[in-house]
Order: structure tokens, then sequence, then C-alpha cells
């Protein structure tokens, strides 16, 4: 078990510093990619949620990697990614929708995990399907990307 927490806090401590390094990187050529925080929120366990991080990278054409790290019950955290399509929701906003779903292993149980929402440079909101759970998340622009976005 003390292995597992050790693996657990490693994957945590290497996206933290990741999760800093991107939000340092102004991206002028796309309007998704970079980082993001804000909160998830379950709708399966009343009163249940807590903090989302999210980098959020150009895979292709229509397609982004989001690496989130979640915490939870105020003392865990845990990492996972989800590829996500992408969908033009309107030419005029810039706002796209994407869905995507990814097979998450953790220490209290594997199962899948699906996503659906929208963003628009600013912000992500989407609701999420796993084998345990299902809620939303609200996530912001965080570090330089927004203060670019904010600065146009």
């Amino acid at each position: 078990m003390s292995s597992l927490i050790a693996i657990t806090f490693a994957a945590c401590s290497n996206f933290d510093s990741r999760f800093a390094r991107e939000s340092h990187a102004v991206r002028k050529n796309d309007a998704y990619s970079g980082t993001y925080e804000g909160r998830w929120t379950s709708s399966s366990h009343p009163g249940t949620g807590g903090k989302l991080w999210c980098i959020l990278s150009r895979q292709g054409e229509s397609e982004y990697l989001a690496q989130f790290k979640a915490t939870w019950h105020g003392i865990f955290s845990s990492t996972h990614a989800v590829a996500l399509r992408t969908k033009r929701a309107s030419a005029k906003s810039g706002e796209v929708t994407f869905a995507g779903t990814a097979a998450i292993k953790m220490f209290v149980g594997a199962g899948t995990y699906r996503c659906e929402g929208r963003m628009d440079g600013r912000q992500m909101r989407a609701c999420y399907d796993a084998t345990y759970d299902r809620g939303t998340f609200d996530l912001s622009r965080a570090g330089a990307a927004e203060r670019m976005t904010n600065d146009e």
C-alpha cells in the first residue's frame, strides 16, 4: 500500500511541475491549448467535489489531450488523461464542443471516464460520467495564457 501512495504522490508531483511550466507558456497559434483550473462537483454524491486542474495540448486538427489532476475528500488527489475530439460549435463565437472517453486505473479501482462539454479558450465546462461517479466540472484559464487572453 505504501508503494501505491508513493506512486500517486510522484504522479501528482510530476503533474504539478508540468502545470507550473505550462502556465507560463503563451500559445498564440491555438486558442484552446494551455492550463485551466477550477472545480469538479459530483451529482452522484451530493456535497462531494474538489479542485481540478487541466493541461490541454493539441494533438491534431480536431483533437486535444486533456491531462487532469483532481482533489477529492480534501486529502486525496489523482491524475488521469483523456483524448478530446472537438467540433466547432459556432463560427462566430469561437466555441467548440468536445467529447472523450478513457480507461482509468486508480488505487481505489478502475473504470471508464467519459466527458462532454464546451470550451471557448477562456473556460471549459463539461459533464462527466465515470464508473463510480458522475457530475460536472467548470475550469477557467490559468497562468500566462489567461494574462494574454485578457490583454488582447
